[in-house]
């Protein structure tokens, strides 16, 4: 959560997927001419002359190739040779500087200290230029400076690799310009000292960061993120990846608040079913970044809350002058709170975020952490819509702290708030919509004169529709909604599968996907 999370050297960003199904043929109760005894011959097929053969149909064309050609490298080979698999080229770079678009490099397992530049050419849609590791080669630090895989140019995909950045201050990858095409994918990435493992910046536009490890990024009391999406970065997608054990966040969109006001905040971004845990600060931190989708996530492990690093177990942090920011569909637990919106900030508060359909639970309040669910010190106009709140070991939902500017005009509807301490209203909520929740029996509402009992909570104007009960879980592991929930919702605007929406981050009653 620290405000400043750049790294020496930077400057505008750093130098450095329903099966088919077939009907069996209608049985006609005759017997098949395979048939132990049957005398009958066959009869032709419908369009076939009676006695003629039928035409066999032709074999299907082969598939092309993947590649249109491949170079090959290994540590035995040499930058003399055509690089052919008999005859290796010796460095990566080597072949680099060979591939064209449609065309691969396959590198062989061992230890290569190089400085990869994606470039000079770029690949082209449909004709990528492809460099794949065979059994896992290692990238370590070479004697040159910046990123030790560097993306410059549309169209290259780097997968299958080891970089390690070997405990020295390094970046292990870097997307800078126009990267569309551009695809980091099934590596192993660790290792490194510096301000981030992966990072964007200087106009990075259309990279992917997908199926990767992405771990062990460390610095002792300061932050070093998985992945540090920069200012001026665009239409950055970071899916299917595992992020874990890193001093900073595993993902974080910095903006650029007072660095470099008239920067354009990075925005486009979409960071997707990816497994985000055990790290020291934020699973997800969103600064001042625009149009931001965190959706899928399964987010665990974030207890510590170190004073120094500002951090305080939150698993989902949205501040500064963030907006348009949705996160939708994530899976929370064993963090010292679930999602944070607002508190720090030197622009605008953070507006049209819309926080919906997640699962959070187990949360924990231990070294400074306090277990609430979801915390909104300042917004404008945010939205906190069938959620599922439970086992907390704090509020379910804290507002209007005033931390900065006020809570205006957020609405809380259609969630389960599945908590004792159900909601703590601070001095700063104006405009606040509560209604159509669930909340256990014996729930409290805590307001600026202190606790209040459901009933006088409704007569100041809010649940009115809600409902006092049990959520009727199946069991500790399945937070499909009871009867109590079912169709109790208000039509927000978006589809279900009943008479009216139901409570929580799950739907009822719908078919299953194809």
């Amino acid at each position: 959560m620290r405000k400043r999370s750049f790294f020496p050297g930077a400057a505008l960003g750093v130098a450095l997927s329903v099966a088919a199904c077939t009907s069996p043929p209608p049985t006609t109760g005759e017997p098949s001419s395979s048939d132990p005894g049957s005398n009958l011959t066959p009869s032709p097929g419908p369009g076939t002359p009676s006695g003629s053969p039928s035409t066999p149909e032709p074999p299907a064309a082969p598939a092309p190739p993947e590649f249109s050609r491949i170079y090959h490298v290994a540590p035995s080979g040499s930058d003399s040779s055509p690089g052919t698999e008999a005859s290796p080229f010796r460095t990566i770079r080597h072949a680099i500087a060979a591939v064209a678009p449609g065309e691969a490099v396959f590198v062989a397992a061992g230890t290569y200290a190089e400085t990869l530049a994606l470039g000079p050419r770029a690949g082209q849609d449909g004709k990528p230029i492809t460099l794949r590791g065979q059994g896992r080669p290692k990238i370590i630090p070479s004697g040159e400076g910046g990123g030790m895989v560097q993306f410059s140019r549309p169209g290259w995909v780097l997968e299958g690799f080891d970089v390690d950045a070997q405990g020295l201050p390094r970046l292990a990858v870097t997307f800078t310009g126009d990267v569309r095409g551009s695809i980091l994918r099934g590596n192993e990435i660790h290792g490194g000292s510096l301000g981030a493992g992966v990072t964007t910046y200087d106009g990075a536009t259309g990279a992917r960061i997908e199926d990767n490890e992405i771990h062990h990024f460390w610095r002792p009391g300061d932050d070093s993120h998985g992945v540090l999406v920069q200012w001026t970065s665009k239409d950055v997608t970071i899916r299917g990846n595992d992020i874990h054990h890193n001093s900073g966040d595993s993902v974080q969109c910095i903006g650029p608040e007072s660095y470099a006001d008239a920067a354009a905040p990075a925005s486009g971004v979409l960071i997707e079913n990816n497994r985000l845990h055990d790290g020291v600060e934020n699973a997800v931190d969103i600064k001042t970044c625009s149009h931001v989708t965190v959706r899928g996530n399964a987010m665990r492990g974030f207890r510590i809350a170190p004073a120094g690093q500002g951090a305080k177990g939150d698993a989902v942090v949205i501040h500064m002058s963030a907006s348009f920011v949705t996160v939708e569909d994530n899976d929370i637990f064993d963090s010292g709170r679930g999602i944070s919106l607002g508190g720090n900030r030197v622009g605008p508060m953070p507006s049209g975020v819309v926080i919906r359909r997640n699962r959070i639970h187990d949360t924990v309040a231990v070294d400074g952490t306090d277990g609430v669910g979801i915390g909104v010190e300042n917004s404008q106009g945010a939205r906190i819509e069938q959620n599922t709140l439970t086992r907390l070991a704090g509020y379910a939902l804290r507002v209007g702290g005033g931390t900065n500017g006020p809570t205006d005009q957020l609405k809380v509807r259609n969630n389960i708030l599945d908590a004792a301490s159900a909601i703590r209203v601070g001095s700063s909520a104006p405009g606040l919509q509560v209604d159509s929740n669930l909340y256990p029996a014996g729930a409290t509402f805590t307001v600026p004169q202190g606790p209040e009992s459901w009933d006088a909570w409704r007569a100041s104007g809010q649940d009115g529709r809600s409902v006092i009960g049990s959520p009727g879980f199946p069991s500790a592991d399945s937070f499909v909604p009871g009867a109590l929930a079912v169709d109790h919702g208000q039509d927000l605007g978006g589809s279900y599968c009943g008479a009216a929406p139901d409570l929580g981050a799950i739907e009822t009653g719908c078919p299953p996907r194809s």
